[in-house]
């Protein structure tokens, strides 16, 4: 992945290019010769609450309705059912429809529930990076968007016939003034937390924050390893060899043979 150039000093970025630089990390081009940096806590935390919700979704969805078919009356069999297995299989028939209504249920249960959970936790995300900074107003932006996605999903669900606008409008009206007070109440909660969860939060904006500030970087050991690809293979192999046959025991004693050799020299020459 291409390396974001650093800003020059004194010359603070815009909320755009924050914003840019946030989706530029999140949708990059994955290159087998160069390593990612370490993923923001902030996304997987995007992630985790979105498959919260969307599993409280698929709860809430496939409940409702089994509550709902169980209530109903029992399939019976027809009454011009030639024989008994003729019978046996409209019961079977109609209890499988009741089994695919409650999984169609829940499938979109969780599917509204995850969609609207991640453009709320998205939006908050991206309000935040956004203003550098995160207060109650970045909740009530995620409200505003996802109040949008819930007023059209309703609009369409239930075919209403006022115009499409409206019920986007109202909608986001709706989310925006819902998540004011989540947001506050949110803040308040985290002042409330214990000292190591507030230090963990502050330390995952941190993360977040140097990631835009200055940009993905390249981990040390992949740049040691881009520097040490410019090696000799050939001097590398023979240098590996020259080491072995130093060690090896007949090495050795040629080389204990050649000094006790130089020795002798020595001493004759020292004689004469």
């Amino acid at each position: 992945m291409a390396a974001v150039p650093p800003q020059p000093p004194g010359e603070p970025l815009t909320g755009w290019e924050r914003v840019s630089r946030l989706f530029g990390y999140a949708f990059a081009r994955h290159d087998a010769e160069h390593e990612l940096p370490p993923m923001p806590e902030e996304f997987r935390e995007w992630a985790r609450d979105t498959v919260v919700a969307s599993g409280l979704g698929l709860l809430l969805g496939g409940g409702r309705k089994w509550a709902e078919e169980r209530h109903a009356a029992a399939p019976a069999p027809p009454s011009d059912a030639p024989t008994k297995l003729h019978a046996a299989r409209a019961i079977a028939e109609a209890n499988t429809q009741r089994m695919s209504r409650i999984a169609n249920a829940a499938v979109k249960g969780a599917a509204h529930f995850g969609a609207i959970a991640a453009v709320f936790y998205g939006v908050q995300l991206v309000s935040s990076v956004y203003r550098g900074r995160r207060d109650f107003l970045d909740a009530a932006h995620g409200g505003l968007a996802a109040g949008a996605v819930f007023g059209v999903s309703l609009h369409r669900s239930v075919r209403a016939k006022v115009p499409l606008a409206r019920s986007l409008v109202l909608g986001a009206a709706l989310g925006s003034s819902m998540g004011i007070p989540l947001g506050l109440a949110q803040d308040k909660l985290v002042t409330l937390l214990p000292q190591e969860h507030q230090a963990a939060r502050r330390a995952r904006w941190t993360q977040l924050e140097g990631m835009i500030e200055t940009g993905a970087v390249e981990p040390a050991r992949v740049r040691e390893a881009k520097a040490a690809r410019g090696y000799d293979v050939t001097e590398t192999l023979i240098q590996q060899l020259e080491a072995s046959l130093s060690s090896s025991p007949t090495r050795q004693q040629q080389q204990a043979a050649g000094q006790q050799q130089q020795q002798q020299q020595q001493q004759a020459g020292q004689r004469g």
